[in-house]
């Protein structure tokens, strides 16, 4: 809510995101009476301004500590509207107190003059006529507001410096630093208006293959010594064998087999480039011949890129056995030949595999060596893909200050992204900002998920962004915006081509939608929702115990309270079964991220 600045209606509530200085006016009586009767009228039927409102009062009341971080603090401080509100309110004292002050002097010095005036006969004049005014002497409170004029004046000249460097050091925050204007944004708001979504890296390594490409179309001596200097490059750069072994092979392809080779590469780079979700069965399929026609022609290394392709799409499909024994093979073929880049990129689906099963610390370890070896080899994609599933891991573990910081770090610091990369950035970023309680942070970033996912036709992206919103309104106890948000992930679902990943991410939809209605005390809908949700999760053969266990516990929960006493200790007895069984392999759950609401959570109890 904002204020009407209209002649007509001055102080009049407008509902937006800006509503801190009107509360803090009402909280403090500043409001006339005419004007407190208005908002008073307006909280009545505004859920939205009634809790912000509640939430200003506790923070008046010391009620909300800030954070044990001392940069968290400052920035909490230098972005939060109160501490302007103060700021301005506090300045705008000290300088009437200060200019009532300078005009008391201007009638002391009125009095004095009129005195010397009516005196002259008496008083003898001193020599010089002027001395009195070469000294004036200010009373002594004066001085003290004078002192915290200035104070105020250089507290707010380093704020600005502050403010400064936080822009610089943290671009992604700029939209949220006071007074900042983002360079070719379209509003403060625009969290996205500097990446450059789904731009194309340019390291050597692409370079590289353009070259062996231009070589194998135009077979010219030109081209060839283009590429062997690229590999070179590489090989002194990063000390990686992958360059130079591979063009050694290409120079000695005899001109036969060049037609081929070049189709089956044209092939290999559309299907890198295709989005991770699309068509899994026949990418999977295409691949395997790829890989199989590569290898006839002795082209090891390009069979190998192909097969990071197929250990990325058995991952996605849950096929984590088969994904194991291609990536092993991959790293062993890898590390015995120094090619480097080919170690990352199986490192990083190891690590990628190794989150599902789970084993989340092993996959620590794992992302942290891809993000160097992405640094090393100067590939954006490692960096952003490692740091993305890495912020995941955190908040799977409730680390949501550290899962905050890794999404944004990213998002301020790659120079190229992947539209779904970004995405999932930023539905991370707004879930871990959520439980962090920066609301509006959290609504910021998740809108543009929702927008980003809109403007490029992700469905499955689409989907994730509208459930998380859906989620932390529901959180927020705002069910009927929450229930909207479900109704647009389920229509989304239904533009998702792939049936099992189509199911899957429905799963979550239903999974959170349940968790709200059994909050809302709606126990036939959430029965519902949990019974449809465990049906995709068994029919799809995945293997969460923790989420199981937690779907499980809500639908006996819900039976329970119906009166089905019997059915509702089965499922009971199941929940725990699965119970044990994530304990013992140290499955974590977000708090936000369970399928239970946190009254009825074990682990938090």
């Amino acid at each position: 809510m904002k204020l009407n600045n209209s002649k007509e209606e001055p102080l009049t509530p407008i509902c937006t995101t800006e509503n801190i200085p009107l509360f803090v006016m009402y909280i403090k009586s500043e409001l006339s009476n005419d004007h407190k009767d208005r908002l008073d009228k307006h909280l009545q039927n505004c859920i939205d301004c009634k809790m912000n409102l509640a939430y200003v009062k506790e923070i008046l009341q010391f009620k909300h500590p800030i954070s044990i971080d001392e940069k968290t603090l400052l920035l909490k401080c230098l972005t939060d509207p109160l501490f302007y509100y103060f700021i301005n309110n506090v300045k705008k004292e000290v300088f009437n107190d200060v200019k009532n002050l300078i005009q008391e002097k201007q009638i002391d010095d009125s009095k004095i003059k009129n005195i010397n005036k009516t005196s002259t006969n008496n008083i003898k004049q001193p020599n010089k006529p002027n001395e009195y005014n070469k000294k004036t002497i200010y009373p002594k409170s004066t001085y003290s507001y004078l002192m915290l004029a200035t104070s105020m004046a250089v507290f707010l000249m380093l704020g600005s410096f502050i403010l400064l460097g936080l822009g610089i050091k943290y671009p992604a925050l700029q939209a949220y630093l006071p007074f900042s204007k983002q360079v070719g944004a379209k509003n403060s708001t625009d969290l996205t208006s500097n990446l450059i979504v789904n731009a194309k890296e340019n390291n050597l390594y692409q370079q590289l293959d353009s070259a062996i490409d231009e070589y194998l179309k135009a077979n010219n001596k030109e081209s060839s010594e283009k590429a062997q200097i690229i590999a070179k490059d590489i090989k002194l750069r990063y000390e990686d064998n992958y360059g130079i072994d591979l063009v050694k092979y290409y120079k000695s392809v005899p001109d036969s087999a060049i037609k081929i080779l070049a189709e089956n590469r044209k092939k290999l780079s559309s299907l890198t480039e295709q989005p991770i979700n699309d068509n899994y069965d026949k990418n999977l399929v295409e691949l395997e011949k790829i890989a199989q026609s590569f290898t006839s022609y002795g082209d090891l290394i390009d069979a190998h890129k192909a097969k990071i392709l197929i250990a990325r799409i058995k991952v996605k499909t849950f096929k984590y056995d088969e994904a194991e024994t291609t990536i092993n093979e991959g790293l062993s073929f890898a590390q015995k030949n120094n090619y480097l880049m080919l170690e990352s990129y199986f490192t990083l689906w190891q690590a990628k595999r190794l989150v599902e099963i789970p084993d989340f610390s092993l996959a620590q370890d794992l992302f942290n060596k891809t993000i160097e070896l992405g640094k090393k080899l100067e590939i954006t994609e490692l960096f952003v893909s490692s740091s993305m599933t890495l912020a995941g891991i955190y908040l799977k573990n409730d680390d949501n200050e550290q899962a905050l910081k890794v999404a944004q770090d990213v998002l301020a610091n790659a120079k190229s992204y992947n539209v779904d990369y970004t995405v999932s950035l930023l539905q991370m970023a707004g879930v871990a900002a959520f439980n962090n309680k920066f609301d509006e942070l959290s609504k910021t970033y998740l809108n543009q998920a929702i927008t980003l996912s809109e403007e490029h036709k992700k469905p499955h992206l689409l989907v994730m962004s509208y459930t998380f919103m859906g989620l932390t309104l529901s959180e927020s106890n705002q069910f009927s915006q929450a229930e909207d948000f479900y109704l647009k992930a389920k229509l989304a679902a239904n533009n998702i081509e792939q049936t099992d990943t189509r199911l899957a991410i429905l799963s979550i939809t239903l999974g959170y939608e349940a968790k709200t209605k059994l909050n809302q005390g709606d126990l036939q809908t959430a029965t519902k929702l949990y019974q449809e949700t465990l049906t995709i999760i068994k029919d799809l053969k995945i293997n969460n115990d923790l989420e199981i266990s937690q779907l499980e516990r809500g639908l006996a929960i819900a039976l329970e309270k119906s009166g089905k006493e019997a059915q509702a200790q089965e499922h009971f007895a199941i929940a725990k079964t699965h119970q044990s069984m994530a304990e013992s392999k140290k499955e974590n759950a977000n708090f936000l991220l369970s399928f239970l609401p946190s009254k009825y959570n074990p682990n938090n109890q």
